[in-house]
């Protein structure tokens, strides 16, 4: 078991790497700052061993602070517990965002779990999140926006968003930062480039910032100005 998880945290820090080059680069080619791309490591790839490996990664190799973005309440719990008994300096040095469907009933361990959440997509669960939360926290939160229209996406469609965000911004407890969503897998990343271009678009019209691109579309996504990239499988699947 040790040789196993030794050899995938090699493999891992040299995807890691490897990735950080290719974005630098990518950014670099047309005209932004590698710093102007914010990466959320999907995490929910890993086991909590694997998750408290890569952080000693993430600090060996001196990227730390890092955002970590999980799909499932229950996981990232366990995931973070064992990263406190680990090493407790480090659960100062990851940022945790919900970047999964949010189930109502599992609003309040979202509260205690993560500093925002990236996957709201309904008015109803945002009114359930402000009313839950603590009075003297703000929770900075992403509208998933369902930009390709695909009925087994959820999200908000491109026709709603004006009255949502009036809905939204009218909350006391929750602050607006961005607009989120998934393209459509394909094998041909410059096929999904019209849905990051109309999400840009609609978080410029707000002011918001954007989060799109994965592991398959990302350098498209940051071409059409992503603000964070939501990045797993192509670091963590060796």
């Amino acid at each position: 078991m040790e040789l196993t998880m030794d050899r995938w945290a090699r493999s891992v820090r040299s995807n890691l790497i490897a990735f950080l080059k290719e974005l630098k680069t990518t950014c670099l080619a047309v005209g932004r700052k590698p710093d102007s791309v914010k990466v959320v490591y999907a995490t929910k790839y890993l086991g909590p061993e694997q998750f408290v490996a890569f952080l000693h990664i993430g600090k060996e190799i001196d990227i730390l602070p890092v955002t970590i973005g999980e799909n499932r309440i229950q996981e990232a719990e366990e995931k973070l517990r064992r990263l406190e008994e680990s090493d407790k300096d480090l659960t100062t040095r990851c940022h945790p965002v919900m970047i999964g469907t949010m189930q109502k009933n599992k609003i309040n361990k979202a509260i205690r779990l993560f500093e925002e959440i990236h996957s709201i997509d309904s008015v109803e669960l945002a009114e359930a999140l402000d009313n839950r939360l603590n009075r003297e926290k703000l929770m900075p939160i992403f509208l998933e926006i369902n930009v390709s229209g695909e009925t087994n996406k959820h999200g908000f469609g491109v026709e709603e968003l004006d009255r949502a965000i009036l809905e939204v911004k009218s909350l006391k407890f929750l602050r607006l930062t961005g607009l989120m969503t998934m393209a459509p897998w394909v094998t041909n990343p410059e096929e999904v480039r019209p849905v990051f271009r109309t999400l840009r678009q609609l978080a410029n019209r707000y002011g918001l910032l954007t989060s799109m691109g994965m592991s398959n579309d990302w350098k498209v996504a940051v071409k059409e100005g992503a603000d964070m990239i939501r990045i797993g499988g192509k670091i963590f699947r060796s």
